[in-house]
């Protein structure tokens, strides 16, 4: 596959400015985007610290018992599988039929479109997108979606990379010379401006953001992994004490419908 790399910079006045980088590879007439996801997820597993990650989110929207979210590009399903322990009825969607067949396994998950979700408007008290809003082909149409289906007193949360996090993009320009690649067929990396900005601009209002580096531990099990790993993990688990958090690796904003 043939790589293409795009840097978009976008000045707002002279002292904002957005940036966003794209990385697009070119597949064959052959191969969809949908059958490199379901290859990427015929691979994939539900790692352990997972259910950390997905019980902290999901807690950023302190959900109450027996109200509704949908996990929009929910893959394999570990948003079903914390969310039933908090009573809260949980939908998954993915493009991905493989992705879908394991996520089922967890609770109701439906093959559908990102930008074309089968629900009706004022659906969900809900709605959560974690790490795939940046591989949409459309994400002004992907977040006027999640807008739609969302409550007009529901949260949604949202996480996508940020272009200058500290111990991700920059740390890896350092050491290889290049932007990180995880090859998806599409990638983006964007300023926290900038993802503000693409929020505000297709239906939702921004409550705030939070910096993510690392599932926050839980036990002290997990304490013990990242102690008996400390040039790896303690930094960046302090990262949130001495970094902007415009310089996190990856930006949580947690929102609501636009009146």
């Amino acid at each position: 596959m043939l790589k293409q790399l795009h840097l978009v910079v976008l000045n707002d006045t002279e002292r904002n400015i957005n940036a966003m980088i794209e990385i697009r590879h070119q597949v064959s007439t052959t191969t969809t985007a949908r059958e490199a996801y379901d290859q990427i997820y015929t691979e994939q597993t539900i790692a352990p610290h997972w259910d950390t990650f997905f019980a902290w989110s999901l807690e950023l929207l302190n959900p109450s018992p027996h109200t509704t979210l949908l996990d929009v590009c929910c893959g394999i399903g570990p948003m079903l599988r914390v969310a039933s322990r908090y009573q809260v009825q949980v939908i998954g969607i993915d493009f991905s039929q493989v992705a879908i067949r394991t996520a089922a396994q967890y609770g109701t998950a439906w093959v559908a479109d990102a930008l074309q979700l089968p629900f009706a408007d004022n659906s969900f008290d809900y709605v959560t997108n974690l790490g795939s809003l940046e591989h949409l082909e459309d994400m002004a149409q992907g977040v006027c979606e999640m807008a739609r289906v969302l409550k007009p007193d529901g949260l949604c949360a949202i996480m996508v990379p940020n272009l200058f996090g500290h111990f991700w993009t920059i740390w890896y320009a350092g050491l290889t010379g290049d932007i990180f690649d995880d090859g998806q067929p599409l990638q983006r990396y964007a300023t926290s401006h900038y993802w503000h900005q693409l929020f505000a601009a297709n239906g939702l209002v921004v409550l705030d953001f939070l910096p993510y580096e690392l599932p926050p531990p839980r036990n002290l099990r997990q304490w013990g992994y990242y102690l008996r790993h400390p040039k790896r993990y303690l930094p960046k688990l302090l990262s949130k004490y001495y970094l902007s958090p415009h310089l996190a690796s990856m930006l949580v904003f947690r929102c609501m419908k636009k009146p």
